[in-house]
């Protein structure tokens, strides 16, 4: 045995003491790892509930606000509904204050006209007959309103022809 194989033992020898004393450099590296992984894990273990409430609160403003969102969205809806409703009404009225026939539907007019054309057998029909009625005081114009109805949009006639013939030419005017 050459003096290059007793240092090699000797080499072998002394690294197997230094691992079994713990010495090694790699097993020292990979201890120390393992204890910054160890750190690690604990120091998340910490933080965890405090991540899980800011979640929790987070999921629970976010739900707060969809539901603003959703009323909000229903309030605009109903904003823009009522608005058309307001601009169909005001048409309405613009269209009924060209004409006093207007407030009793619009093709009153061209009804109207067709009445002038028609041949009548026991006379033109009277109507509608909200053009013959007046109020003297007009508190009670709705309560007349709801109760007179659609009557004030009516025609009177005298005999069964002339209610026919009135009946086409509403029918008629209907289809305009």
């Amino acid at each position: 045995m050459g003096a290059a194989e007793v240092e090699d033992y000797e080499a072998r020898i002394q690294k197997k003491e230094n691992a079994s004393q713990g010495k090694d450099p790699e097993v020292a590296r990979l201890r120390g790892v393992i204890q910054q992984h160890q750190n690690l894990i604990a120091n998340l273990k910490r933080t965890k509930p405090k991540v899980e409430q800011t979640i929790t609160e987070a999921e629970e403003a976010l739900a707060k606000a969809v539901a603003e969102e959703n009323i909000a969205t229903d309030v605009r809806m109903e904003a823009s509904k009522a608005a058309s409703d307001m601009g169909a009404r005001i048409d309405n009225l613009k269209a009924q204050s060209g004409s006093r026939l207007n407030a009793f539907g619009h093709k009153m007019d061209l009804v109207m006209r067709e009445i002038d054309r028609a041949r009548w057998t026991a006379g033109k029909p009277i109507g509608p007959l909200g053009m013959h009625v007046s109020l003297t005081d007009h508190r009670y114009k709705d309560a007349f309103h709801s109760l007179m109805g659609q009557t004030l949009c009516l025609f009177a006639v005298l005999n069964d022809r002339d209610r026919s013939t009135m009946k086409e030419i509403l029918i008629r005017c209907q289809r305009q």
